[in-house]
């Protein structure tokens, strides 16, 4: 790097490192506030306080938004705050923001652009749900199904918001980032459930500040839902390291994400977890040009196998 590319690059790191430092005590501030004064428990406080920050920056890069969505998508969707008297959910309340995001967008651009990739997706995306809640009208109560409408209507709104607030790969690998964290952060704290690590900050649940139960749970409301939410985080990050091109620190570091969150989707001993999680595998097997197809064949066969021979021992 040349003196003159350095002078323009090096600024622009500095920026960002502050922009970082600033998020982080941000997201500490907030943190020790709905801990002190809402008496929170560390884990929901931190999963908060990030969609808190991430919506605040919102108006300097509008893809947080998504990010926030996505925050919530992963880990307490179905925590409840009262607000004057009425109780919310805290996915329809990031909904009804994310809602009024569009509508910002709507007033400033006069539009809101989806694109035709993303018109393919959300056609199949809501016949797909359509069917899935007449399906759980017809199995199950009325309830269940309003229940189920709002976590839909939550998804689709991921769906609507990322093809407008995504402008380019930047924005992409951000968001890849932060569900990246999101899932590390969750299975860390799931291991520290598994094994009763009390003595650490995040060795808690999101509702009590004590775990005394053999599933673990890291950010999310139940062992199925973190069992459901790792093996998306992990089956991409194991296309990368087979097929992209990268730095061997990186591999060594996604290759130990990986096993950390197969860890914790074991610890969660929820067979649906481990199941899609082989099935996932062996997808790719099929269906990727690789040269170890047997070696991944296998792995996916024993981890469904030896899952299944365990939780039944």
């Amino acid at each position: 790097m040349n003196v003159q590319t350095a002078s323009v690059a090096y600024p622009q790191y500095r920026e960002q490192n502050r922009r970082l430092l600033f998020a982080i005590f941000a997201l500490l501030f907030v943190m020790s506030l709905m801990i002190v004064f809402l008496k929170m428990t560390s884990s929901l406080s931190l999963v908060l306080g990030a969609q808190i920050v991430l919506f605040l920056t919102v108006f300097h890069r509008p893809v947080w938004a998504a990010g926030a969505l996505l925050v919530g998508q992963l880990t307490a969707s179905d925590y409840m705050i009262n607000i004057s008297g009425t109780v919310i959910s805290t996915r329809f309340l990031w909904t009804i923001l994310a809602g009024i995001l569009l509508m910002v967008v709507f007033l400033r651009e006069g539009r809101l652009t989806l694109g035709s990739h993303a018109r393919r997706i959300m056609i199949p995306a809501v016949i797909f749900c359509a069917m899935a809640l007449v399906a759980n009208a017809v199995s199950t109560d009325m309830s269940f199904t309003l229940q189920y409408l709002r976590q839909v209507t939550t998804s689709l709104i991921v769906l609507v918001v990322l093809p407008i607030v995504v402008k380019n790969e930047k924005d992409l690998k951000n968001l890849a980032l932060i569900a990246l964290i999101t899932a590390i952060i969750s299975s860390i704290l799931a291991l520290t459930q598994h094994y009763h690590f009390r003595f650490l900050p995040l060795s808690t649940t999101l509702w009590s500040n004590g775990f005394t139960g053999r599933r673990a749970i890291g950010l999310s409301s139940s062992p199925v839902d973190l069992g459901f939410t790792l093996p998306l985080i992990i089956i991409p990050l194991i296309s990368l390291l087979l097929h992209k091109n990268i730095g061997r620190r990186y591999w060594i570091w996604m290759t130990l994400a990986v096993l950390l969150m197969i860890a914790a989707t074991y610890f969660t001993y929820t067979r649906s977890g481990m199941y899609s999680l082989g099935a996932a595998i062996i997808a790719l097997v099929l269906f990727m040009k690789l040269k170890i197809k047997k070696e991944l064949f296998l792995i996916a066969i024993i981890l469904c196998v030896s899952f299944l021979m365990y939780t039944d021992a």
